[in-house]
């Protein structure tokens, strides 16, 4: 079975290869990994979570796309909702 080819690292000026679905190499990948904070420090805890399903069950269509003549599944809210 063929393989897919390996991409090069993301981080800015590293020549390595890595597996494809990776994004950095073994030594980025412990640099960046601790870049981001998880989701609830970044404001996305629980509560933002529940806003979130509450807001999509009533709202199931992606407004940019409705306006546009187009029903597309909304499936991410971006800033509509503000806690």
């Amino acid at each position: 079975m063929p393989r897919r080819p390996k991409t090069p690292c993301k981080y800015p000026g590293c020549p390595r290869l890595v597996p494809y679905g990776r994004k950095y190499c073994e030594e980025h990948e412990r640099q960046c990994q601790g870049d981001r904070a998880n989701a609830e420090t970044r404001g996305y805890g629980r509560e933002w979570q529940k806003a979130r399903k509450f807001f999509l069950k009533r709202h199931p269509w992606c407004v940019r796309c409705k306006a546009k003549g187009r029903l597309v599944l909304c499936f991410a809210n971006f800033s509509v909702l503000s806690l």
